[in-house]
Order: structure tokens, then C-alpha cells, then sequence
């Protein structure tokens, strides 16, 4: 059999506009000549393959640059929430928002690929205390019964920031080569902005129930109170190591952890995530046709229920797992660090060779769907067997887990 095996003047007549436009900018943007080899050991002259290395490292880069903010968020999650036991909430929240809302701001001033990926990592860094610690407040108020809407309430903000933030890029980017700079520049500038004065909020974020600035004496402490009835096997507060080494040998939390991580994995591109029956049904419809209409049922099927998961699995783990205020805040940094650990790996299932359909992928999101069922199925049995020892030994708790 004859294997067609393209000449030098055929490969370069092949190429992509796509592959032209990627010259252009890295001229213009000041880097290496795109016909000069830059990578390799043995020196390529041979241009479309210079260029064919230069084109799988755009997008390596890109996938790096995505995963690199969550391994920030993955090494700082569990201290950032050891730490916010231990000063106020109030005030450190807003100190971690100011200066993330700085690093963004520097993104658009990168000038290569080290710089980029040393301000996004960065930015993780200052991003990982944010979620946990709004979390650990919002626990630290509500009971069981309530917390979880107060949860979803916030990620609400997070659905609602991605489902306009390609509005706001579209009229961003309009500005491009204003002031001498790109779109892409003032979208890092702008973008960021409101979060550089997070004092405003500083007034209205309490600390504590006994410390609420705003509530009355008597209503302080009924807000002190009714968490503590609610509370299952409470112990006394210890130090913050205390709490970290209750959450480590907690079996549960480790099951919730990885309940978290495949929820999460099944949103690992564009924070979409599947979840239960319902979702393995989506991401089986998604590659299985080209139809337009169908893929957008099938993306709509594998969301349906997909954001309200996130709110029931970190209210759920902050209830069970609330010995302490200081488990707590681990059990709660725990999760949302196993569940951003799942970023860095999720970028690359999303291969380039596997458009449109991303069979991989989809099948990965169902798996990690199923496996989050499981999960909560285990966490089900477990919870029922200890409250059928609760109830056989008389323990004296109003409120079984």
C-alpha cells in the first residue's frame, strides 16, 4: 500500500491560517522569531516543523497556566482556614481579597509564559482563603437545616459572575489598543477592580455569633446557643493543630473529601459539572451526536441539579464534621482542596484530537458522577449505623447526624 507522505512545499501550503495568526502575535508580542527553533536539543530548520512545535507548546502553556492557579489554591487552602480561627474573619477576608484583586491586576502586565504562571500561581495562593473561609462563616450561623441555602446562595454569585463574564469580555475587548493596550490586558484590569475595595464590606461581615456588631446581647447569644444544640458529639475547643489532627482521622471527611473531588472533576471544563443519574445521561448524550440541538439538551440534562450538589456536600461535611470550630474549619479547607485539586488535572482530558465530540472526556465526567453517587451512598449507611448507636447508648443529643 502507498503511504502519502507530504513533501516540504506541501507541508507548507497545508498550514493553517490559525498557525499564521499564532506568528503574528508572538512577533508581535515581542517573543522568538516563529521560523528560528527555540525548544529542541537538536536544532530543527526545517519551518513547519518549528512551527508544529511551537503550536503544541501554545497549547501545553495554556493548560499549564489554567492548572497552576489551583495548585496555589491546593497548598494554602487547609493553612489559610487553620489561621482564620485564630484572628478575624472580618478583617482577613477582606486583607486576601484586596490583595488578590492586586495579583489579578498584574496579569495583564506579564510579559512570557514564567512570569504568567509565577502571577497565577500566585493568585491561587490568594484566592484559596476565600471560599473556605466565607464557608467556615457562613457555618458558623446557621444550623444544619439552613446552611446549605445559605451556601448555594453564595455559589449563586459564582454562577452568575461565569454566565456574564463573556459579556463583559466581548465589550472589554472592544477596547483593545487603547492606552497601547491589548483587550486581553483590560479585561485583567477591569475585571478585578471591585474586589480592590473590599473594606466597603468590612462593616457588614461578622466575626462570631458572641461578637456580632450589629445584633442585640439577647440575640447574640440565642445565635450562639441554637448552633450549640445542634452540634453532634461537641467537644471543647482546642488549638489549631488539635483540629487538623481530628479532621485527618476522621474517616468521614475523607469520604466527603472525595465525594467533593469527583464532583468537582465532572466539572472540570467550563464549570460545568454533572451530577447523579441525571447528569451520567447528559455526558452520554453529549458525544453521542453532532446535533446541535441535541448537545445543548444534553448540556442543559448534565447541569440540572449540578450546582445545587456543591452547596449540599460542603453543608453537609460542616455539619457532621463540627466537633470543634477548629475540625471545622479544617474539614471545610479539606474539602474545597480536594475539590480544586481536581482542576489541575481536568484541563487535559480536553484533548485538541478529540473535538468535537470529546468521548474522553465526557466519559470521565460520567464516571467521576457516578462516583460522587457512591460516595453519598457510603456517607448515607455510615451517618445511619451512628445514629443507631447514638439512640442504643442513650446519648443525650437532640439532633442525630
Amino acid at each position: 500500500m502507498a503511504t502519502n507522505v507530504l513533501s516540504y512545499d506541501q507541508r507548507k501550503d497545508s498550514t493553517s491560517k490559525y498557525d499564521d495568526d499564532i506568528d503574528v502575535k508572538v512577533a508581535e508580542a515581542g517573543g522568538d522569531d516563529p521560523r528560528v527553533d527555540y525548544s529542541g536539543f537538536a536544532q530543527k530548520t526545517d519551518p513547519v516543523e518549528i512551527k508544529l512545535v511551537r503550536k503544541l507548546d501554545l497549547f501545553i502553556m495554556y493548560q499549564t497556566a489554567v492548572s497552576i492557579l489551583f495548585a496555589g489554591y491546593v497548598i494554602f487552602g487547609v493553612p489559610s482556614n487553620m489561621l482564620i480561627t485564630r484572628v478575624k474573619p472580618s478583617l482577613y477576608l477582606c486583607l486576601v481579597m484586596l490583595t488578590w484583586s492586586v495579583l489579578s491586576i498584574c496579569t495583564s502586565f506579564t510579559k512570557n509564559f514564567g512570569q504568567l504562571c509565577a502571577v497565577r500561581f500566585l493568585l491561587g495562593c490568594t484566592e484559596a482563603p476565600y471560599y473556605p473561609g466565607a464557608l467556615f462563616l457562613i457555618s458558623n450561623f446557621y444550623t444544619r437545616t439552613e446552611v446549605a441555602t445559605r451556601i448555594a446562595i453564595l455559589y449563586t454569585g459564582n454562577v452568575l459572575a461565569t454566565a456574564f463574564a463573556g459579556l463583559i469580555a466581548a465589550g472589554v475587548f472592544h477596547m483593545d489598543g487603547m492606552l497601547g493596550y491589548a483587550g486581553w490586558q483590560w479585561l485583567f484590569i477591569i475585571a478585578p477592580s471591585p474586589a480592590s475595595s473590599p473594606f466597603c464590606a468590612y462593616p457588614f461581615l461578622p466575626d462570631s455569633p458572641l461578637t456580632t456588631r450589629w445584633l442585640t446581647p439577647e440575640e447574640r447569644q440565642l445565635a450562639h446557643d441554637r448552633l450549640q444544640r445542634d452540634n453532634v458529639d461537641r467537644v471543647e475547643a482546642g488549638s489549631t493543630w488539635q483540629g487538623l489532627k481530628q479532621a485527618v482521622v476522621d474517616p468521614r471527611v475523607w469520604i466527603f473529601a472525595l465525594m467533593f473531588n469527583m464532583h468537582l472533576s465532572a466539572n472540570g471544563f467550563k464549570n460545568f459539572f454533572p451530577s447523579k443519574t441525571v447528569a451520567i445521561i447528559g455526558f452520554a448524550l453529549a458525544p453521542a451526536t453532532l446535533n446541535t440541538g441535541v448537545r445543548y439538551f444534553a448540556m442543559m440534562v448534565f447541569t440540572l441539579g449540578t450546582y445545587g450538589v456543591n452547596s449540599l456536600i460542603l453543608g453537609w461535611a460542616s455539619t457532621v464534621c463540627s466537633q470543634t470550630p477548629e475540625k471545622k474549619a479544617v474539614v471545610i479547607a479539606m474539602l474545597t482542596t480536594a475539590g480544586n485539586a481536581s482542576f489541575i488535572y481536568t484541563p487535559y482530558l480536553f484533548r485538541e484530537q478529540d473535538k468535537p465530540r470529546y468521548t474522553l472526556a465526557m466519559v470521565a465526567m460520567a464516571a467521576f458522577s457516578l462516583g460522587t453517587l457512591l460516595c453519598g451512598w457510603v456517607m448515607r449507611i455510615i451517618l445511619k449505623r451512628q445514629n443507631r448507636t447514638l439512640a442504643e447508648t442513650g446519648a443525650p443529643t437532640k439532633y442525630p447526624y
